[in-house]
């Protein structure tokens, strides 16, 4: 199963897995230029409900390859987004992948209600499939 999901991953697609409260992130699919890894790391804290303006040191994306496909993994602990934190936490992304070609194709939202929490997925192409 997962090496069929590999090969349908290794095309011009990404996914955004967002998850609420603190936030996690997960990104897979193809393959994102290091410059913006580094902007999500940079960017990414500031847009929480409970940023601060001192700078503290945060966990940085980690490439995991455990539990299936090869992705990129982020838990901001200690942040909090509510409704107005979530929306600005997507535009980030959404910002930062678009400057590398990305473009939002289609995006989805479920609570899971045993843990309660929200789960976002963004959906990115690039490419011909991305004027589509």
């Amino acid at each position: 199963f997962f090496s069929d999901l590999q090969q349908q991953l290794n095309m011009p697609n990404l996914i955004v897995s967002c998850e609420f409260n603190p936030p996690v992130i997960i990104i897979m699919g193809s393959t994102l230029q290091e410059e913006t890894i580094k902007k999500l790391d940079d960017r990414l804290h500031d847009s929480t409900t409970t940023a601060t303006s001192a700078k503290k040191e945060y966990e940085k994306f980690e490439l995991r390859r455990d539990r299936g496909p090869e992705h990129w993994y982020s838990r901001l602990d200690g942040q909090f987004c509510d409704q107005f934190g979530r929306s600005t936490l997507f535009m980030t992304i959404i910002e930062c992948l678009e400057n590398e070609g990305w473009k939002l194709k289609a995006s989805n939202s479920i609570t899971i209600e045993e843990t309660m929490t929200d789960k976002n997925l963004l959906f990115f192409v690039r490419g011909r499939e991305a004027s589509l």
